[in-house]
């Protein structure tokens, strides 16, 4: 019997692990970086006002690791994601369609509920992204250098990239990594 030390060293003989735990370092770098790429055309002091204003912000800014707090390009995070798995875990309960297709459907009908979640997934991202941009836009205190519908069009675009990068990236490292690629960027965000 081999002590823990032995079987940690055995282990990580293991190219394949290794890999893993390279890939896994990789999206947390990742995550990071993307965490402190701002979107321009934020008042800076008047969005720091406003959040030292509500708890609220304060919350959802640990879920996204900061990324909301620093209005940075993941801002959303990958709640829109979150959102629209639970969404479609409800309307497989609901769906006879969709219950079959993921029941009997085998690999490809577990693929097209993932395609319908992506999907669902931009749709959210562009309401939240959309919502959120109009309402610090109507702020009496401006949260951005321009109120320009172009300017909020490519703000609002910008936090739907932010979301579909993040997918992208939790995908990869579910592929490429230890685990569920989401849950561990839930979990760098709120650490």
């Amino acid at each position: 019997m081999s002590t823990p030390k032995e079987a940690i060293a055995e282990a990580m003989n293991s190219r394949d692990l290794r890999s893993r735990i390279s890939w896994l370092f990789i999206g947390f770098f990742i995550f990071a970086v993307a965490v402190h790429i701002p979107i321009p055309g934020i008042n800076r002091p008047v969005w720091e006002a406003l959040l030292r204003q509500g708890e609220l912000f304060q919350l959802l800014g640990m879920f996204t690791g900061n990324a909301l707090n620093k209005f940075s390009i993941v801002a959303l995070g990958i709640t829109p994601y979150i959102n629209a798995s639970i969404i479609m875990q409800l309307l497989t309960v609901v769906s006879p369609q969709l219950k079959d297709m993921q029941r009997e459907g085998g690999d490809i009908g577990r693929r097209q509920i993932v395609k319908y979640t992506r999907w669902l997934t931009i749709t959210l991202s562009f309401v939240q992204s959309t919502v959120m941009t109009t309402s610090l836009a109507s702020f009496k205190e401006p949260v951005f250098v321009s109120k320009h519908p172009i300017f909020l069009g490519g703000l609002v675009l910008t936090l739907m990239a932010g979301t579909c990068f993040m997918i992208w990236l939790g995908e990869t490292m579910s592929e490429k990594s230890l685990g569920s690629g989401v849950s561990l960027l839930i979990f760098a965000g709120i650490v």
